[in-house]
């Protein structure tokens, strides 16, 4: 069966798995001639109390060599009498501008009161892999899918798997069907689900101009291997508290925000080697957690990197708690992320318990006691003061090896050895006295947003006493704004090494790109904003030292407060030093590129361990024929796990083949209600960001160039509450949305407005 127009195509379809509702064609040219005839036959063929819908069906749209979907108007909800139908047929046919005369449409009984509704295609827009992919909307408005309202989700099953969701059996039974009739296998369908009965409303070819083809069987044993590799890691683990485990994308180090959902080779194992494989073990061992430091924190599932949330649980137990105690917790936690997975951005938040503030007793007291008793809850609260003030006291120490960094970098730098030797010691420097001190930092810096926003919750400071503390603090963002003035040189000598993506090598940094992204006079938008001196009231003041005082009776209100500070300032500025040592490893392997004559886009994909392991080993091969082997190995991969589809969390191993995609909760900052046009920052794409709302997939602090523009707005498809981006918008008071989650990105940077209130917190795209 061939495709024509829209109406033609459903009124030659016979289907067995769906109905297709009553519907009337009328050729435009006829209605245009005998309008007051036409309007009588369409009330006259449809009950009285249906609803209608005008379709559009231009001969221009949903053929086999071009579909225009979305370029003509179809009007819902039209009910069934002369005006208002008339009304819906000259918007449809004045959409068809210079075609009108040519073209037909036709009108449909509505189905009212749908379970859900929505569009199934038969692969994955983006790549075409092999996915059933339905956008839907569960509730009685049948275009809330396809006019991208919120609240609709996605759900991916793969095409060849013999399980799937129960929801969706007889959608699926129809998207194949359809495949066979049209012998085509990239169909676009619009469905109605309703009483368990399936509802065609229309259906369209997927225009694609080449076409990819997949193995199905490597396709198929590749994702059966996952969900073995998941069954096996969710099992009892003896080195292990807790029953289970799941998996996500956003958890504790937040690969998803940093390297992104599919990383390249040198991205993901720079960030392995520099946080997740030991380094974020032994400093969380350090301030008084469980020793983790055999475990590995990130896995790579088929190219996307996920962090073990039962390994993340574990490292958060305070070490001196009873192995009863702990088992209990773990489950606890486990229990409470099953069943809350949109926490996955924000567990530490709103499941752990990872130190004291002004709140933990109350929030003790809300688990019950036959999970933890009163003298475990009151030993949990005891160590979480002990590991607070651990923070409180170590917070100089780590600050000291930050600045030990920068005299090793320096030192490495202007040394004569080799470049493999340069990035074996830049590497271990920045472990030794970068990721571990920052690790502590970020520890304290966590700490301290908390302990403000405990003390805001229990009324012990103000909100605006909170927001003033915030925009005080001096960070390296406010640094590069006030430091415009400098010349490109000195400039780029301070921040040069700065880049968006700070883990990937084919990302310029703020030297090679600065032209376009500071331009040459730009004025300083900062320089007429007063912001008040940050003052505690008396009576907040008294509050706070009494609060202080149940975390220890010696600790003063200078010394917390200069926590506080210390805390958040220096997360971000340790992070603006460790992350010159990864700019530096990067220059060499520009020099190896050169020497080798192997380009930067292929050693983008070569794991950094194979540099480390040649520091020390020597085999008969040369450097160019080690280095190719393995960037080829990891091209082959990365190729094939573009076209994997993985949940942003696994819950079970059957997630491997099908899993449904909600709307993420984003975390909201600013005061300040904000209209604009929206710019996607993708791919060094810089242009001009004045007035336009910013949307960026993570909120890596390579893309503070941003606030040096007079931006209106900040949206992140990932980031949790105490992320880079999140601290940086509440001190500079920039309205924002951060990690609004994949569905509402990609609709948000698919639009040309929005409107963005954080207060409301609401984001709404502008037609």
């Amino acid at each position: 069966m061939k495709f024509y127009n829209k109406a033609d195509t459903l009124k030659k379809i016979r289907c067995k798995n769906a109905v297709i509702p009553k519907f009337l064609i009328i050729n435009t040219k006829d209605y245009l001639i005998n309008r007051k005839y036409i309007l009588k036959k369409v009330v006259k063929n449809f009950d009285k109390n249906k609803i209608l819908i005008v379709r559009s069906s231009s001969s221009e749209e949903d053929t086999n060599v071009k579909s225009n979907a979305g370029r003509f108007v179809s009007v819902p909800s039209v009910k069934n009498n002369e005006n208002t139908i008339e009304i819906a047929i000259d918007k449809v046919i004045n959409s068809y501008k210079k075609n009108k005369k040519n073209s037909i449409f036709f009108i449909q009984e509505m189905i009212s009161d749908c379970d859900l509704s929505g569009v199934i295609t038969t692969c994955n827009l983006s790549n075409q892999s092999p996915y059933y992919v339905i956008n839907y909307f569960e509730g009685t408005d049948t275009s809330a899918a396809t006019g991208g309202k919120a609240n609709t989700k996605n759900y991916f099953q793969f095409k060849y798997s013999k399980i799937g969701s129960n929801k969706f059996k007889k959608v699926i039974k129809l998207a194949k069907e359809l495949e066979k009739k049209f012998n085509n296998n990239y169909l676009d369908i619009e469905f109605g689900l309703k009483k368990s009965k399936v509802y065609l409303f229309q259906v369209r070819p997927i225009i694609i101009k080449k076409k990819i083809l997949f193995d199905k069987k490597n396709f198929k044993s590749s994702l059966l291997k996952l969900k073995n590799k998941i069954i096996k890691l969710k099992k009892k683990n003896y080195n292990l508290f807790g029953d289970t485990s799941f998996f996500g994308v956003m958890p504790d180090w937040n690969p998803a925000e940093m390297i992104g959902v599919k990383p390249k080779a040198l991205a993901f194992s720079l960030y392995q080697e520099l946080i997740t494989d030991f380094i974020w073990a032994k400093n969380r061992e350090k301030y008084g957690f469980n020793d983790l430091t055999s475990n590995h924190l990130m896995s790579n599932f088929l190219g996307t990197p996920f962090i073990d949330i039962r390994v993340d649980f574990n490292s958060w137990l305070p070490k001196n708690l009873k192995d009863k105690t702990k088992e209990k917790l773990v489950n606890y936690y486990l229990n409470i992320f099953k069943n809350n997975h949109n926490f996955h951005d924000k567990i530490e938040f709103e499941i752990l318990f990872t130190c004291f503030n002004a709140e933990t007793k109350d929030k003790l007291n809300e688990i019950k006691n036959k999970i933890l008793n009163k003298k475990e809850k009151q030993k949990l609260k005891t160590e979480l003061k002990k590991i607070t003030l651990n923070s409180i006291s170590k917070i100089d120490d780590e600050i000291r090896k930050i600045e030990i960094l920068k005299k090793k970098q320096n030192h490495v730098k202007k040394s004569k050895i080799y470049s493999i030797d340069k990035i074996y010691w830049y590497i271990e420097d920045c472990k030794r006295y970068g990721t571990e001190p920052f690790a502590g930092l970020a520890r304290s810096g966590f700490i301290a947003v908390e302990l403000l926003n405990s003390m805001t919750n229990k009324k012990i400071i103000e909100k605006h006493e909170k927001e003033l503390f915030f925009q005080n603090l001096k960070s390296i963002t406010s640094e590069i704004i006030k430091n415009k003035s400098l010349s490109k040189k000195k400039f780029c000598e301070k921040y040069g090494h700065l880049r968006p993506s700070t883990y990937d090598i084919s990302s310029k940094n703020y030297k090679e790109n600065y032209d376009s992204l500071f331009g040459k006079n730009k004025p300083n938008y900062t320089k007429n904003i007063k912001i008040s001196k940050f003052v505690l009231s008396n009576e907040s003041k008294e509050k706070v030292e009494k609060f202080i005082k149940t975390l220890d009776k010696k600790l003063t209100l200078k010394i917390f407060l200069d926590y506080l500070t210390k805390g958040i300032q220096f997360r971000e500025y340790s992070k603006f030093i460790f992350t010159k040592s990864i700019d530096h490893i990067f220059d060499e392997i520009k020099y190896l590129s050169r020497r080798n004559k192997i380009s930067i886009s292929k050693l983008s994909h070569l794991n950094i361990k194979i540099i480390k392991d040649l520091y020390y080993n020597l085999n008969n091969k040369n450097l160019k024929e080690i280095l190719s082997k393995n960037i080829k190995e990891n091209i082959d991969d990365f190729r094939f796990n573009q076209y994997v589809e993985l949940p942003q969390v696994i819950k079970t191993s059957n997630d491997v083949f099908y899993f449904t995609e909600t709307t993420g909760k984003p975390n909201f900052f600013g005061s300040k209600a904000v209209e604009s046009e929206i710019y996607f920052l993708n791919n060094n794409n810089f242009k001009s960001l004045d007035n336009k709302i910013i949307c960026i997939r993570g909120a890596d602090p390579g893309y503070d160039f941003i606030f040096d523009h007079k931006i209106s707005g900040l949206i992140t498809e990932y980031g949790g509450a105490n992320s880079h981006m999140s601290i940086r918008c509440s001190e500079l008071n920039i309205s924002a949305a951060i990690g609004v989650g994949s569905i509402s990105f990609n609709d948000i940077v698919n639009s040309k407005k929005i409107y963005l209130d954080p207060e409301a917190k609401k984001i709404s795209v502008i037609k």
